[in-house]
């Protein structure tokens, strides 16, 4: 090969203004989709009103539908400036990014899990899911074209120091009001319940009506407009390492702001009550250190000077709140949820509902419950039995009964008309209609369910991860279906096990659960899209961190703290914890964006430094 001395290189390459501005733009639309909400009200596929909480067929979304739409219009903009750079080009460049040689992994990774994509969508049986996606993650297909032009955004648009700076002052900017709105949210209250946002988030007609939203959901956990804690840990995890890794690099004064704001980035991730994110931070704190100490010892005293400021500033935070935010890590870290008390239930093990019985079983104990359909039902017309069959002595206080039998004394049960609520001690009671055709389970806005039991037994992985082993267990069944080609985006609920009270019951609970979610990215891909698309994003994601891995010490710039090393270390660890984070939470609009820009930006780097290095050996 003929190697082409520094200055003829930058003679043939000299970098048009232009592409800084389109630098600009590219950052400041993934950095503002987080932000984006506004109400939207619309009306959801008839199979999405079967399980999603809808009036009259409509849903109403703050959060989400605006984000997809946004950073669609981003992906699109982006593909005009990329094809009118190259119609109309200021000047011809010798090399883009985007057509080096080393680029032939990500066009076969990419191009295959586009046109899995597609396939998935083109054969689903959901395409209104497939073009807008899940109500509660709106990743259609154009959402998840979008994520992979972001990819080579950051390819094409950030392989220079200049553009890479671009990059951290806005990081640094977003950073800092992240923050800020944070602890507003964590001082304070939530966001939207204050006048001056709730104004920003509906039209004038509805304002009134959102003087009275709470967030009841999470309450004491910072959101901000992420729809989930989980997912604005999931930002946390991304946003961290570029701050931390900054702070043990760089050399000048304004370490200590990095300082500041990498440690107020782990304050907010605690915040969450998040606990995967809070674990990926920490995760991120050693491999970033790793990193940097292979390097440079020196950096070990930055480390502690971390950890110093991390106390300093956690015992302000304790003395603001009054002690509550050291609770608030010790439950973030533990991961304390819902305590259950078995001495005060019925618990219950296997459901059975056929016709005019219903058979709960116990640990030790069955109830039967039995009704004539073809006599109105009351608390006197329906008969109870026990283990053995023999009928069960009843408290009977108005619709409501109980039990004298010291074995089912934690059971109460209320009879209507129509209506039967069973409240063995869970947070919730279960619910069925009683039909002249017998009983029926109640579903989502009143849905008649003709199951609601299955088979299989509860077991002891049910509620590894605060419930996530239940989901993971129900929809391995579904995966073998979906080798090549997946279910299509966005349908996952429907192909999930719903309405299974015993296993809510006992995972959550409460039955009134619709799992609309795999709360993992890799199940949600599969199902989605298909394992072989799956498959193509795992060798993307490995290559990318094998070639970080095999960069030599001659394929690094002069100066190792300078932006383009730092920003390399930074996403790189970003891209790992992402990916660590990855296995208990799902990809969402939210987010997401912020990954795929991230990942491009790093191979950008990957590509610039070995194209420096065999231009100048």
């Amino acid at each position: 090969m003929k190697l082409i001395n520094r200055k003829t290189r930058d003679d043939n390459n000299i970098i048009p203004g232009y592409k800084y501005i389109i630098s600009c733009i590219i950052t400041a639309g993934v950095m503002l989709c987080p932000f984006a909400a506004h109400l939207k009200v619309y009306k959801l596929s008839s199979a999405g009103q079967t399980l999603f909480e809808q009036s009259d067929g409509f849903f109403v979304d703050f959060f989400l539908y605006y984000k997809a739409v946004f950073i669609t219009l981003v992906a699109v903009i982006i593909i005009l400036l990329f094809i009118g750079e190259h119609v109309f080009p200021d000047r011809k460049i010798a090399s883009y990014q985007l057509r080096t040689k080393k680029m032939h992994v990500v066009y076969i990774c990419c191009g295959g899990y586009l046109l899995l994509v597609l396939a998935s969508f083109l054969f689903s049986e959901y395409k209104f899911e497939g073009i807008f996606g899940l109500p509660t993650e709106c990743e259609g297909i154009f959402v998840l074209v979008s994520y992979i032009v972001i990819l080579f955004a950051g390819i094409q648009y950030f392989g220079n120091e200049k553009s890479l700076k671009i990059f951290r002052t806005a990081l640094v900017l977003f950073t800092v009001l992240w923050i800020g709105a944070s602890l507003i949210e964590l001082l304070y209250k939530p966001l939207f319940e204050i006048g001056i946002f709730q104004n920003m988030l509906a039209p004038e007609q509805y304002r009134e009506a959102l003087k009275t939203m709470k967030n009841e959901e999470y309450q004491g956990m910072i959101t901000l407009a992420m729809y989930n804690p989980n997912y604005y840990g999931g930002m946390c995890v991304l946003l961290f390492p570029f701050l931390y890794t900054s702070f043990l690099e760089d050399k000048t004064k304004k370490r200590w702001g990095y300082l500041l704001l990498s440690v107020g980035i782990l304050i907010c991730t605690i915040g969450s009550k998040s606990t995967a994110p809070l674990y990926c931070v920490i995760i991120e704190i050693i491999m970033a250190g790793i990193l940097v100490l292979r390097a440079r010892l020196k950096s070990l005293k930055k480390v502690i000077l971390f950890f110093l400021c991390f106390l300093f500033i956690l015992l302000i935070m304790s003395t603001l709140t009054k002690g509550t935010f050291l609770r608030t890590l010790n439950q973030t870290l533990t991961n304390t949820g819902r305590e259950e008390n078995k001495k005060d239930k019925f618990i219950l093990k296997k459901l059975d509902m056929q016709d005019s019985q219903i058979k709960l079983t116990g640990e030790s104990n069955d109830l039967v419950i039995e009704a004539n359909p073809e006599q109105a039902v009351k608390a006197e017309s329906v008969v109870f039995k026990d283990t053995e069959g023999k009928v069960l002595n009843r408290l009977i206080q108005g619709t409501k009964v109980g039990f004298e039998d010291n074995r089912y004394i934690n059971i109460s049960i209320d009879i209507q008309e129509f209506f039967m609520l069973i409240d063995l001690g869970y947070d919730t009671p279960l619910r069925f209609y009683v039909t002249t055709e017998g009983f029926k389970g109640v579903g989502p806005n009143g849905t008649v369910l003709e199951k609601v039991g299955y088979e299989e037994e509860i077991n002891r992985f049910d509620s590894f991860a605060t419930g996530r082993g239940y989901t993971w267990s129900r929809i391995l069944p579904v995966l073998k279906e979906c080798i090549i080609i997946g279910k299509g985006p966005g349908t996952f609920p429907y192909y999930f096990p719903q309405f299974d009270y015993v296993g809510l019951l006992n995972t959550h609970g409460s039955a009134d659960f619709v799992i609309d979610k795999a709360h993992n990215m890799y199940l949600q891909i599969w199902v989605h899209t298909g394992l072989i698309s799956l498959l193509c994003l795992f060798v993307l994601f490995i290559w990318i961190i094998f070639n970080n891995i095999r960069l030599k010490r001659k394929d690094l710039p002069d100066k190792e703290n300078g932006i383009t090393e730092i920003v390399r270390k930074g996403s790189l660890v970003s891209i790992a914890g992402w990916l660590i984070c990855a296995f208990v939470n799902d990809s969402i609009v939210t987010v997401s964006p912020m990954f795929w820009f991230v990942t491009g930006i790093n191979i950008a780097i990957i590509i610039m430094l070995k194209q420096e290095n065999m231009l100048y050996e």
